[in-house]
């Protein structure tokens, strides 16, 4: 396939499951606090921590531990009333078809390149609006804005 797993077979030693544990944590903690998705910590944690595993897997692993970490924060929403339904249906087509065209895109063959650099100008791109946000004051907690369901806050 476009995306064969390291000639070597990585070991999962003492370290890298330490690494794997710490990583999710991070992405589980932060990725709500600062309102991205967990995959944005995780594979380039995974990526520089765990050199050896290779790209390809640690963007599996991300999928993989998405899957769960998606469905129990959707459940956890949907629990407190913090969805907006319409809004709700139209993101949840879109991000089914952008997903799997997205999915196929970057599984024909020598894409991890691309997707590697694309990576890279995503996270310098959300460190830069995490920088302005902060600069401009915005994101604060007390200085009102949006909630998640596209409302007015109540602060």
């Amino acid at each position: 396939g476009p995306h064969p797993l390291p000639q070597h077979p990585f070991e999962f030693g003492a370290r890298a499951v330490i690494v794997a544990i710490v990583a999710g944590l991070c992405g589980g903690v932060l990725a709500p606090l600062l309102g991205v998705g967990g995959g944005l910590i995780v594979v380039p944690v995974l990526f520089f921590l765990l050199p050896d595993f290779g790209y390809g897997p640690v963007r599996a692993c991300s999928l993989a531990t998405a899957m769960f970490t998606s469905g129990r924060s959707a459940w956890l929403h949907m629990r407190d009333g913090r969805i907006h339904w319409p809004s709700a249906r139209w993101l949840g087509v879109s991000s089914i078809v952008g997903g799997s065209l997205g999915v196929f895109i970057f599984h024909l063959p020598k894409m991890d390149g691309p997707a590697r650099i694309l990576l890279a100008l995503m996270l310098w791109f959300v460190a830069w609006r995490f920088l302005r946000d902060v600069q401009q004051g915005h994101g604060e907690p007390s200085s009102g804005g949006e909630t998640g369901a596209g409302e007015p806050s109540k602060s």
